[in-house]
């Protein structure tokens, strides 16, 4: 009650507003000279004289603007919106190209809300995608454990989309001016969905071997890491050929999957609408779904249990031995980030 019989106190007295904008220009250049010359007198109290002389001085320059001059700024404003929305992956559409299915990479998240927002197009006129931590290199700028410079490339050529990895002599090929980041033309290979069935022998000597391969330790262990369809790419097998739906894992905390539309994916979906076509063309896009599509990789610390392993075989039932191997697998990666973020 106190506050209605308040507000019955309030009166309006309306004006009418019949100033030009040469008024207003006037009335804000008479208010920057008496802010200049209380600047001048002042000796305390400058912070908040200074940011109401910018905030006049901005005002007068925004009036003075022509109509024209407006719209090519708004225009200009609008392009660099869009510019950084690309670079951000948070543009739902492909830059502007005669393409009608644009394959595209879309950002993994355990956050629905999140899923399939944020999206890199792969198109005729950038046919290849950089992925790193280094602002002026890379396409696709990520930050986090295990993440170097420049990762890999994503490219599309003939019809086919491969990932190559970018090794310390690669990174310095693409930037002496090698197209794809490297000089040599090795061929991409195909890793398919499903599982082999090994031998814990087998698997056990396959994990050695490429522990103790020609490549030093320190060779691999400075590699990126990067995991295409559950396999780890290496110095000596530095390329994969990715499909619609594909995973890339890169380093420990970032993933993406690969979204390839078609006429019929969208009539189905009723848009081209990147997020839309994400969302319904991939059934999971979650990290959780990525991490366990991860098959086996092995460590350089791998060798120094093979001994036992092999003893183990000897001693306890082989589906034993297999869990164990199972375990040792999921357990790797956790080790190796522990390792990357306490360096």
């Amino acid at each position: 009650m106190t506050f209605a019989s308040s507000v019955k106190k309030v009166k309006t007295r309306p004006v009418v507003n019949n100033k030009t904008t040469t008024n207003v220009v006037a009335e804000l250049e008479a208010e920057v000279l008496k802010l200049r010359s209380e600047l001048s007198e002042a000796k305390t109290g400058n912070l908040e004289r200074e940011q109401r002389l910018l905030g006049a001085q901005a005002l007068i320059d925004y009036y003075k603007l022509s109509w024209e001059e407006a719209v090519a700024s708004s225009q200009e404003m609008s392009l660099r919106r869009r510019c950084v929305a690309l670079a951000l992956g948070m543009s739902d559409t492909p830059p502007t190209t005669p393409q009608t299915q644009v394959p595209f990479l879309t950002k993994l998240s355990d956050d629905p809300s999140l899923q399939g927002c944020c999206n890199f197009f792969l198109t005729e006129s950038a046919p290849r995608l950089r992925i790193g931590s280094d602002k002026t290199k890379c396409d696709i700028i990520l930050n986090g454990v295990g993440i170097q410079p420049q990762m890999c490339d994503v490219t599309s050529e003939d019809g086919k989309i491969c990932v190559k990895l970018l090794t310390t002599d690669a990174s310095l090929d693409a930037e002496s001016g090698s197209e794809f980041g490297g000089s040599e033309n090795s061929a991409c290979k195909h890793y398919a969905d499903g599982k082999s069935e090994h031998s814990m022998d087998k698997k056990a000597d396959s994990a050695f071997k490429n522990s103790m391969s020609s490549t030093s330790e320190l060779q691999v262990s400075n590699a990126p890491r990067i995991v295409v369809a559950g396999q780890k790419l290496t110095p000596e097998n530095s390329s994969a050929e990715i499909h619609h739906g594909s995973c890339i894992i890169l380093g420990y905390a970032h993933a993406f999957r690969l979204i390839v539309p078609t006429e019929d994916s969208l009539e189905e979906v009723g848009t081209a609408d990147a997020t839309a076509l994400a969302r319904k063309l991939v059934p999971r896009l979650d990290m959780t779904s990525a991490a366990a599509e991860v098959e086996e990789e092995p460590d350089v610390q791998y060798k120094d249990i093979y001994q036992y392993l092999k003893q183990l075989n000897a001693r306890v039932p082989a589906s034993t031995v297999e869990d164990l191997l199972k375990s040792l697998r999921a357990a790797c990666p956790l080790v190796a980030e522990g390792n990357q973020a306490t360096r």
